[in-house]
């Protein structure tokens, strides 16, 4: 059960809402808003964006990684940050009908604030387990959500 967890994580990362990857190295020349501008996250890959999501799917490929009741400590600066629970899938016995497990320590990093079209939004994603950490998984989950 601990690599069919790993498995889904690593395929969501690579075929999930963002590339996954880590620092491009590329500096970021997009004028950053200041803490009165709207900062919009997508909460659920299909809907739409929102300012201070109640939830977000970490994950768009499967939503295999939700991470639900957020409560954020800070939001429209270069950086938010929320902590909530995090919804894993098991994929026991596979990811289409596995059930999911709750991990409350969940704990959110937005960055990268970019101008999509009229609108400014974070772009990277960090969830970080705080307590116990899924089977098979890192402690810390990345993932991009590049303007489309």
């Amino acid at each position: 059960m601990r690599s069919r967890v790993a498995l889904a994580l690593a395929t969501a990362a690579l075929m999930g809402c963002g590339d996954g990857d880590e620092e491009s190295g590329v500096e970021d020349t997009a004028p950053k808003p200041t803490g009165a501008t709207q900062v919009l996250f997508p909460s659920d890959c299909q809907n739409g964006y929102a300012e201070e999501p109640a939830s977000v799917v970490v994950t768009c490929a499967d939503s295999g990684v939700q991470v639900k009741d957020i409560q954020w400590q800070s939001w429209g600066a270069e950086t938010a940050t929320g902590n909530g629970t995090a919804t894993v899938n098991t994929c026991d016995p596979d990811c289409a009908s596995g059930t999911t497990d709750d991990y409350p320590e969940a704990q959110l990093r937005l960055t990268e604030i970019e101008s999509c079209g009229s609108e400014q939004r974070y772009t990277k994603l960090e969830l970080t387990f705080g307590g116990e950490v899924p089977p098979g998984s890192g402690t810390t989950v990345r993932e991009s959500f590049p303007c489309s």
